[in-house]
């Protein structure tokens, strides 16, 4: 599995809510601890991202917006991004912090691969559906920007919420 991917650079980062607060780490590669466990590897820097665009107004996207407007020294404005323009616009609603908003169809890469290159987002979460995932991260790939991922990917017509296709 992923050959699609091979060849290309990819970032690991690792969103760390210890005691001692909520930081962001860009790390080249993480290696086991324990039977369940990780630590960062190799390179790890503290990074801002700035600005982050979010896809995905379930709940899951609902909690996220919500975790990154508590932590406004790291990001600083955020995208919500959805089919739903209403649901972004509710979640938005909620917030203390401005949130901007956008309808997108995460199906195409190339719409969302438009999106990233007007909000400049130095990070897209992808909490949308499994089976967006590839066109989502094709548009990242394309556009240069960093990738992180809730979900595993699941074809459209047999998504049944399950880890075979990893």
């Amino acid at each position: 599995g992923g050959g699609w991917l091979r060849g290309r650079a990819a970032q690991i980062f690792l969103v760390d809510f210890s005691a001692i607060g909520a930081r962001i780490l860009l790390c080249d590669r993480f290696l086991p601890v324990g039977r369940r466990g990780i630590k960062p590897a190799l390179r790890v820097e503290e990074v801002n991202m700035s600005c982050v665009l979010i896809i995905g107004a379930g709940g899951v996207g609902n909690v996220v917006v919500k975790k990154c407007a508590q932590l406004p020294e790291i990001f600083s404005k955020i995208w919500l991004a959805s089919r739903s323009l209403s649901k972004c616009e509710k979640i938005a609603s909620e917030v203390k912090i401005p949130i901007e908003t956008a309808q997108i169809d995460a199906d195409h890469a190339g719409d969302v691969a438009a999106l990233i290159r007007k909000t400049r987002p130095e990070l897209v979460i992808n909490v949308a559906l499994p089976y967006q995932d590839l066109p989502i991260m094709d548009a990242c790939l394309e556009t240069g920007v960093s990738y992180l991922d809730t979900a595993n990917y699941e074809p459209r017509n047999e998504a049944k919420f399950e880890y075979k296709w990893q």
